[in-house]
């Protein structure tokens, strides 16, 4: 793995989430989380401004043909959520890329939710 290239990423998506450069896609299982732990985009950025380097797993190539030159990096982390006021730690599954062009940059998190749920 390569820790700089997910140090640079990292870096690069925390200087864009004050300014809400971001969007999260709503797939079943992402909404799904988001229902289970009443999460909303603020404790989602909270979330993804924890991760390190080594929560990262892997680095692939983007399979969007809009945006081939954006890597996209997939993270587990584990945290504490709170489920009807009982708190519940969960292995989460992170993945987003940055596009960037010339009139603008936005991270796009493609799959944020339990760890396990993701297609092979």
């Amino acid at each position: 793995m390569d820790q700089e290239r997910v140090e640079i990423f990292l870096n690069k998506a925390r200087a864009l989430f004050p300014t809400k450069q971001y969007t999260f896609a709503m797939s079943e299982k992402n909404k799904a989380l988001d229902y289970e732990f009443n999460l909303r985009d603020h404790d989602k950025v909270q979330i993804l401004k924890s991760l390190t380097a080594e929560d990262c797993i892997e680095i692939r190539k983007n399979d969007n043909i809009r945006y081939p030159d954006a890597d996209i990096f997939i993270f587990i982390k584990q945290v504490d959520l709170e489920s009807y006021g009982y708190p519940e730690t969960v292995k989460l599954y992170i993945k987003d890329y940055i596009i960037e062009d010339q009139q603008m940059e936005m991270v796009i998190v493609i799959s944020f939710h339990r760890e396990g749920m993701h297609d092979m």
